[in-house]
């Protein structure tokens, strides 16, 4: 049942963010032509800005993952897989 409320959630995101993405990814193309007089400026400048907000939430991601879990899992397949190879 929780998973289930997750993915439906995670999926509401997912469609907002499509759809604002995509009408404030033009918008800011927009602006940025009509500011910098140019449209190959506009569309360097709105995708400047998409590099950087794509670092942040890789960093945030990075920071926001359990390393010890993570390590923990990776050690667990290992030696699942090395079970598997000795039998």
């Amino acid at each position: 049942r929780e998973t289930g409320l997750r993915l439906g959630i995670f999926g509401a995101a997912q469609g907002m963010a499509y759809g604002i993405g995509g009408f404030g990814g033009g918008a800011a193309s927009d602006l940025a032509r009509w500011l910098l007089g140019s449209p190959a400026a506009g569309y360097a400048a709105v995708f400047l800005v998409e590099a950087v907000l794509f670092a942040a939430a890789a960093w945030m991601a990075l920071r926001s993952a359990p390393v010890a879990s993570a390590r923990a899992a990776r050690a667990k397949e290992r030696g699942e897989a090395l079970v598997a190879v000795l039998r």
